[in-house]
């Protein structure tokens, strides 16, 4: 029975980034030496080593997941400074949604693209995906993946 249960655990991933989510942002073009090179920019490539090594973590020396995935993201995005006590209240209970930046498809494939190759082979094999965005004062994304 002990022997089951670990096999079942291991098609479950569930970790946490700490800070602030961050949306993957468009590339970036220069012109250097007559030619247009496109890049990531550095606040979008930072955040998806972060995103990485914490999956890297999480897996601990496993194998990427196979077949068909389902994968739940929990945005929790920080509370404004200027915000009063009363609303901080209310967001904190998410009587107020979150409905300002960062837009939730962009966090999605932010964090969906950094677990390629680490969590799982290609993010093509998620089949089910929920994402929520709310209000904390811990500021952070909730990943869970796991085999369907």
């Amino acid at each position: 029975m002990k022997r089951l249960e670990k096999d079942e655990k291991m098609k479950k991933i569930e970790f946490v980034v700490q800070g602030v989510p961050i949306a993957k942002s468009r590339p970036k073009f220069a012109v250097r030496g007559g030619f247009a090179r496109a890049y990531t920019p550095k606040k979008t490539a930072d955040n998806a080593k972060i995103i990485s090594g914490e999956a890297m973590v999480a897996m601990v020396g496993r194998k990427p997941l196979e077949g068909a995935l389902k994968c739940v993201l929990s945005f929790y995005m920080p509370i404004p400074k200027s915000t009063s006590k009363k609303d901080v209240a209310k967001m904190l209970s998410g009587e107020i949604k979150h409905v300002r930046k960062i837009d939730l498809d962009n966090a999605e494939k932010q964090v969906l693209d950094a677990m390629n190759e680490i969590v799982y082979l290609d993010d093509a094999q998620i089949v089910s995906l929920s994402a929520t965005k709310c209000y904390s004062d811990n500021p952070r994304t909730e990943i869970i993946i796991e085999e369907v």
